[in-house]
């Protein structure tokens, strides 16, 4: 399989980027939605909070790349031409993906620093650049944390949907040009 996307196919690199930060932030959307009913001061809870935090940095830096990787790396071409809507469809929910992706993690991470509470890899704390600790910049950057999730949630549900109509509907390959393996 190539690194490179063709005409007709994604290349290995950008499935694997796909999948890596799809399955991340499906990850950290559970861990974030329950990980408030961990006991309070337990080990466990600091643990999984510090987890969260330090994979929400990772999948960030992941983003990262592969917004670069899409940059210089050309979409394949769809089997059948979308209509209008489709097309406006398809390239509003994928830059509000890249919207979110940025936004979660870095909303994420301002709330963590501004609280104080910095995520940690080897005793080394990842503090964000330029945030003081301020209780109101956290409070904020945590409702700003919790709507972006639920932005998530709701293009996952339309992307997944998407994703779909191509085998059950249009009977078209597209869903499995992004599947590993997949041609």
């Amino acid at each position: 399989m190539a690194l490179m996307n063709t005409k007709t196919q994604y290349g290995s690199v950008a499935k694997w980027l796909h999948w890596l930060i799809g399955l991340g932030i499906i990850g950290l959307l559970f861990v974030g939605f329950f990980m408030d009913d961990i006991q309070k001061g337990s080990d466990l809870r600091g643990l999984v909070y510090n987890a969260h935090k330090v994979t929400g940095v990772t999948i960030l830096a992941l983003v990262c790349l592969r917004f670069i990787w899409k940059l210089i790396n050309k979409k394949p071409e769809l089997p059948n031409k979308p209509s209008l809507l489709e097309s406006f469809a398809e390239h509003t929910v994928q830059w509000c993906f890249y919207l979110v992706m940025f936004a979660m993690p870095l909303s994420g991470w301002a709330m963590a620093t501004a609280a104080g509470y910095y995520p940690h890899v080897f005793g080394m704390k990842l503090m964000m650049p330029f945030i003081e600790k301020s209780k109101s910049l956290a409070e904020c950057a945590s409702q700003v944390h919790e709507f972006v999730a639920w932005s998530i949630v709701v293009l996952l549900v339309l992307h997944i949907g998407a994703a779909l109509v191509h085998p059950i509907i249009k009977k078209d390959n597209v869903l499995t040009r992004m599947m590993p393996g997949g041609k």
